[in-house]
């Protein structure tokens, strides 16, 4: 088989692959120093497929390193490695599953076509169906958490914004609850300070009363226990007035303080927010929804380009061959493993049958060197017997 497959010695030294080259065709599942010697032909296929997947491996770190340095609020070198990370093992399932485990499959069938039946289990093309199902799958989840983040970096002052706004409609009702308590509580004062007002009146008439009646009336008990109340209750207008000052100056600073003590109005500023933020505004402007789909697409579609670049068929001779080599290598085991089968014509029992010097047939013959042993009879025309008959004879 690698007669039919030898390709012939080009005149002059072969061209010369750079790193990078070399970095490409390994990545797109191939051999370089073997493509280089037997099919240098496939040099621009596979060079081409490995760019895709690097190409893919630094939109999928690009896209990651975004994100996450939206959500964290930073920049920091563990978000590149993190995101550099993600890519790099994309990048190597995607070229062991869908390049270097492909390629045997598809030089079996190219061998097919060109009339070498080659059969594939089923469990085999079962478990290739299955892995590209997984993979479109997982694309799929990556491209809508990627699309989701994306808008939310595209679209953030939109979504701080409304995030205020929402923190508005919400606090809102409290606002008026605890306006509609300052308000009450400055009622309650003012009417507080006219029941004081007016005691204080009437214990000043009392006081004027007592004194118009005697002179003498300022020592006495009565005169003294109504101006120890009179006192009390000028003391008690006082504060009451103070009070009052504090609730009609002091109004917005109580609201804020209130909407801050409360833990019900403790305004999210999450991932889920800012999730729920963007679904709004998805929902009031269909072209917010479209552009947040397009953006989904979109990263589906990149991180999918090496998997559907794989999936359009493009043979290649170094599929060809490592299905070739691949099979002689089977053949090789398998002839080292399972016996040669015994000749049917050879009788291995003369061979095997030890000499014995007592044979009687031999006695009493002498050796003739000179004897010219007889040629054996020519067979006639026709298939022999398969079991010819011995005349009790061993042949």
């Amino acid at each position: 088989m690698n007669d039919t497959f030898h390709r012939p010695e080009t005149e002059g030294d072969p061209p010369d692959l750079g790193f990078f080259v070399r970095v490409l065709i390994y990545i797109a599942g191939a051999d370089a120093d073997f493509v280089l010697r037997k099919c240098p032909e496939d040099i621009g296929k596979l060079t081409a497929a490995g760019l895709i997947a690097v190409g893919a491996f630094f939109y999928n770190s690009t896209v990651f390193i975004t994100v996450a340095t939206h959500l964290m609020g930073h920049f920091s070198g563990s978000l590149i490695v993190g995101g550099l990370g993600l890519g790099a093992y994309i990048l190597a399932t995607d070229s062991f599953i869908f390049f270097r485990c492909a390629h045997l499959l598809s030089g079996f069938e190219q061998l097919a076509q060109a009339g070498l039946q080659v059969s594939i289990p089923r469990k085999v093309r079962k478990m290739v169906r299955r892995a590209l199902a997984t993979r479109i799958g997982q694309s799929c989840c990556l491209g809508l958490v990627v699309g989701v983040m994306g808008s939310l970096v595209f679209y953030s002052q939109d979504i701080a914004g409304r995030m205020r706004l929402d923190a508005l409609r919400t606090s809102s009702a409290q606002v008026q609850q605890l306006g509609a308590q300052n308000d009450s509580d400055t009622k309650r004062v003012a009417q507080e300070i006219n029941s004081t007002a007016a005691n204080i009146n009437l214990l000043n008439k009392q006081i004027g009363a007592a004194l118009a009646r005697s002179i003498n009336a300022a020592n006495s008990p009565q005169v003294r226990a109504l101006e120890s109340k009179r006192s009390a209750e000028e003391n008690k207008l006082a504060a009451e007035k103070t009070e009052l000052s504090g609730l009609q100056s002091g109004r917005n600073e109580r609201l804020r303080a209130g909407l801050n003590d409360d833990p019900t109005l403790v305004h999210a500023t999450g991932v889920l927010a800012q999730i729920g933020a963007l679904e709004e505004l998805a929902g009031d402007d269909w072209k917010i929804a479209f552009v947040v789909l397009l953006v989904e697409l979109l990263a589906m579609g990149f991180d999918l380009a090496p998997v559907l670049a794989k999936m359009n068929y493009l043979p290649t001779t170094y599929s060809v061959l490592l299905a070739c080599e691949y099979l002689e290598r089977m053949q090789r085991t398998v002839d080292e493993m399972v016996p040669a089968e015994p000749d049917p014509g050879r009788d291995d029992r003369l061979e095997d049958k030890p000499a014995n010097d007592n044979d009687v047939g031999n006695i009493g013959k002498p050796a003739n060197d000179n004897v010219i042993p007889e040629a054996p009879a020519k067979r006639g025309r026709g298939r022999p017997p398969k079991n010819p008959p011995t005349n009790g004879q061993i042949v």
